[in-house]
């Protein structure tokens, strides 16, 4: 099924190579396969044509934490946090990096919401110059 997929975005993408969303589909499904080098480049060119999607960054970062690279990850989710400031799973992301012992062994909850409204508040004053 993620060969036919594969396929079909394949063909997509040679009919509408400017199709930002192609290119994202075509990359994830890569990494899906583990394909991280054959991604990357579908994943750039994605960044390129959506530059208000924190999507390409996402995915992005996720083959710099595959490949070990906490830093290059951790500039490309602040990169996309910066696009979408509400995106939980994008937070999430960053703080399992930046503070993997509140997420291993057990899931510290009460960090997460005490850390969502810190995060958020910080934000909030960095907006209005405070």
């Amino acid at each position: 099924m993620i060969n036919t997929a594969l396929a079909t975005l394949e063909i997509a993408l040679a009919h509408s190579p400017n199709d930002g969303d192609l290119h994202l589909r075509l990359g994830q499904t890569l990494i899906g396969q583990n394909r991280l080098d054959e991604a990357k480049p579908h994943l750039e060119q994605s960044r390129t044509l959506l530059p208000k999607s924190p999507k390409p960054l996402a995915f992005l970062a996720t083959i710099a934490i595959q490949r070990n690279n906490k830093s290059e990850a951790l500039k490309l989710l602040n990169q996309a946090l910066k696009l979408d400031p509400q995106n939980y799973v994008i937070r999430k992301q960053r703080w399992q990096l930046e503070f993997p012992e509140k997420f291993h062994p057990s899931i510290d909850w009460g960090w997460q919401r005490e850390q969502m409204k810190k995060e958020l508040e910080e934000e909030k004053r960095d907006r209005n110059g405070t």
